[in-house]
């Protein structure tokens, strides 16, 4: 019976919960355990009774680690920005995406003219883009890519809540359960965060910064490429 109750979950659900134990860490969705590497964050703008979600992962020795997830139920826009600004400041971050579907059009214009057009990429939920963030999303799971908050009853309940579905001309789609608190938002936060992970290469300059501060504050700024030659950080 527990045999095929696995079966049931992995052919129902685009992240079974075995997938997802498996990226699990204890150290990952603690802020305080930030290298000051570079940080790829999604964003999933709140609706009505929705989640608002910023989650942020860092780029450690190939693995995308979740530094932290914020998620916050009915703030006003102006909180929000607030809240993404914080995450700007707390962070390195090379590359936002934000869900730019419906509300989303303001929001996205707002975070690009504050920080910058090319850091900042609103994505419109379609069908198929929402198919191929998933696919990635699911493929870093695979293969072990990202790691997410050990322990988190709700983020494990978001992130299996999506499940694969024939419609009726038998193309696959993604719909959520509707079971959970946040109606799926953490996930597609993650599946941004992962995606914007992916972008193409992108020269530019910094300064990394260790933890608590530097004080060679003298050294020379470091060149580098960021997403290396190719497109995405692997």
């Amino acid at each position: 019976q527990e045999y095929e109750l696995k079966w049931l979950d992995a052919a129902s659900a685009w992240l079974d919960y075995d997938l997802i134990s498996s990226c699990e860490d204890p150290q990952a969705g603690q802020p305080s355990q930030y290298r000051g590497g570079m940080c790829f964050v999604g964003v999933d703008i709140a609706a009505r009774n929705d989640l608002f979600v910023i989650w942020v992962l860092e780029l450690v020795d190939g693995q995308l680690v979740t530094r932290e997830i914020i998620a916050e139920k009915r703030i006003t826009f102006a909180r929000q920005d607030e809240l993404l600004d914080d995450v700007f400041r707390r962070y390195r971050v090379v590359r936002l995406r934000m869900d730019q579907t419906g509300m989303g059009e303001k929001p996205v214009e707002d975070a690009k003219r504050r920080h910058g057009e090319d850091r900042v990429e609103g994505v419109i939920f379609s069908s198929a883009a929402k198919l191929d963030m998933a696919t990635s999303f699911k493929e870093a799971f695979q293969d072990r890519r990202v790691l997410v908050p050990a322990g988190d009853p709700k983020l494990r309940a978001d992130l299996h809540s999506i499940k694969s579905v024939a419609g009726p001309t038998g193309i696959r789609r993604l719909v959520s359960d509707g079971e959970t608190d946040g109606h799926a938002d953490r996930f597609w936060a993650g599946a941004l965060a992962v995606s914007s992970a992916e972008t193409e290469y992108q020269p530019y300059a910094y300064r990394p910064v260790p933890p608590g501060g530097g004080k060679d504050v003298n050294r020379p700024i470091k060149q580098t490429a960021g997403f290396r030659s190719q497109k995405g950080v692997w």
